[in-house]
């Protein structure tokens, strides 16, 4: 009635239904060892203080859903989704919310760029918002001189600043990175991370680990109330020999598990040789994200997973209308 007395109601009856649908078909409970209330494991709560109102503060209307549209996955790992727009990401998710333009994500690689200061150790991610970055950072050292060494997280983002005059550097000759930067697939308003669809996390997470500050550049599209419950499974990185001990457990939890593959059929691996899981099934808008990914990593067989808990020190967003804004752990929204 209320939404009917203000004229929005054929607007949002759509996302209304949408709701209701992944709510009543959702599990009334998921439970795994460990769990836990405490927020111990997560940075102190922005000073929005909730999810609700951080999406309010960075997405315009019709990017607030993202998390409500409906993802299926095939025996094969294979994602289908009925979307606004059919965008497919790297991990085969389809998303109905609008994304950042490609300009607004050229300028967060801009932005980002302009953080990096003569003689830094810099950590190069993966995506599109990284690889922005990388190119931003290359015309720094081109035009102003800039003196920086690097270290990719994996081959393409290498084969990026190489391209554009980046230094590299082995990771053994690193003992910390000044600054980091890197995407995310969903952050929520902890600055929690879910990250993993590029197929690199377990890279990309041994290198942020060394970072002193983690420089997240997303697209307001990923900002969501929850991370692992919507567009975006959990990935895993297992070891093959572990693989279907790792499935068991998981199903044994109610998670439906499906292995990522490659358009021709033959199992994804990552650049260090290890299969892909996509993890569906045990996130609810109760769960306690640190506790679940402490009982993920009990698991014999997993190398890593894709929940970046409590690492990021500032997330640089750039919403659909083409403004810009910042989260740090601790203050105000920034528009």
């Amino acid at each position: 009635l209320l939404l009917h007395s203000q004229g929005t109601l054929p607007e949002t009856l759509p996302i209304i239904m949408t709701s209701l649908r992944q709510t009543c078909s959702m599990s009334i409970i998921t439970a795994f060892p460990q769990r836990c209330t405490s927020q111990s494991a997560r940075r102190p709560t922005p000073a929005f203080h909730s999810g609700e109102v951080l999406r309010k503060a960075v997405l315009p209307h019709r990017a607030r859903h993202h998390r409500h549209c409906t993802v299926r996955m095939g025996a094969s790992g294979e994602t289908s989704s009925a979307g606004e727009d059919n965008r497919k990401t790297p991990s085969g998710v389809v998303l109905s919310a609008p994304a950042a333009s490609s300009e607004s994500v050229q300028q967060l690689g801009v932005m980002a760029a302009a953080m990096v200061k003569d003689g830094d150790v810099v950590g190069l991610g993966s995506g599109r918002a990284a690889v922005a970055f990388v190119r931003a950072l290359g015309r720094r050292v081109k035009e102003e001189g800039l003196s920086c060494v690097a270290v990719a997280t994996g081959t393409a983002t290498e084969a990026v600043a190489l391209e554009v005059g980046v230094p590299l550097i082995p990771l053994d000759q690193v003992e910390a990175f000044d600054i980091a930067v890197d995407g995310a697939d969903e952050v929520d308003a902890h600055l929690n991370l879910l990250k993993g669809g590029g197929g690199n996390l377990l890279r990309e997470k041994i290198l942020e680990s060394m970072a002193k500050k983690l420089v997240i550049v997303v697209g307001a599209e990923k900002v969501v109330d929850q991370i692992g419950m919507g567009a975006f499974p959990l990935f895993l990185e297992v070891v093959e020999f572990g693989r279907p001990a790792v499935v068991r457990v998981l199903e044994g939890k109610g998670a439906t598990v499906t292995q990522r593959m490659n358009p021709d059929g033959s199992p994804f691996l990552t650049d260090d040789g290890n299969p892909y899981l996509h993890v569906t099934g045990l996130v609810t808008p109760t769960t306690d994200i640190a506790a679940l990914d402490r009982w993920m990593h009990s698991i014999p067989g997993v190398v890593e997973t894709g929940l970046f808990i409590g690492m990021a020190s500032v997330g640089l967003i750039a919403r659909v209308d083409g403004s810009f804004g910042t989260m740090t752990a601790g203050t105000t929204f920034e528009g």
